[in-house]
């Protein structure tokens, strides 16, 4: 199982669980390697500031049972090691930047493995439009990683729990307890979705404004 995944905070979200699974026999006991000397060192910060975790988590950490130390978990730096894991053919998850399949070490793996019907792709993240990672999502038959055309045979799998963003009822939420507002500008969103957040926004008799690319608006 390939899991392409931010390597601050939506990685470590994702060991936790992958934790909490194997504690109560969800999934079998397979080795988990986490192939991101970023990630590795983020996960590190977590393990050492323990002041920002809640009482349970401090808790697991000091008694050794934490969610980064569980005893089939793996970090990988050295390059070597990283590609020695696509020659390894027992079964294992594989956590790797970059979250969209655009850079990092998820593109070797994914090259190596992607064609396979026996593996997954567990997408965590979102995938802009025109990265990898949406063609994966999209279950487009053929990819093109390195230059090079690959056929998508491996399972797809999209959990969209672990969403960093606020959703639609939650932003107008948010807007209505900052009123009053003389207008809103919406950036970094999709256009159909930013399409009917203006919409719901502007029935609500608020100013809105989608900007385009390269588009100047006097204040």
């Amino acid at each position: 199982m390939l899991i392409p995944a931010f390597t601050l905070e939506r990685t470590q979200e994702v060991i936790y669980f992958l934790n909490e699974l194997l504690k109560t026999k969800a999934i079998p006991f397979i080795p988990i390697y986490v192939d991101s000397p970023l990630a590795t060192d983020i996960t590190e910060v977590f393990k050492y500031n323990l002041d920002y975790l809640n009482a349970r988590t401090q808790q697991a950490i000091a008694s050794g049972c934490g969610p980064f130390q569980f005893i089939n978990l793996n970090f990988i730096r050295d390059q070597k090691e990283s590609k020695s894991l696509n020659n390894d053919k027992r079964p294992m998850i594989i956590i790797a930047g970059s979250g969209m399949c655009e850079s990092g070490r998820i593109l070797h793996h994914l090259k190596n493995n992607i064609e396979e019907s026996r593996n997954t792709v567990l997408v965590v993240g979102y995938m802009a439009r025109d990265t990898l990672g949406r063609r994966i999502v999209e279950r487009t038959r053929f990819v093109r990683i390195f230059g090079v055309e690959y056929e998508l045979n491996a399972e797809v799998t999209v959990i969209n729990a672990f969403s960093g963003h606020a959703d639609k009822n939650a932003l107008v939420d948010y807007i209505s307890n900052c009123l009053p507002l003389k207008r809103i500008f919406l950036v970094h969103g999709e256009d159909q979705q930013s399409q009917a957040l203006s919409d719901t926004l502007s029935q609500m008799g608020l100013m809105v404004h989608i900007p385009q690319k390269d588009e100047e608006v006097e204040l």
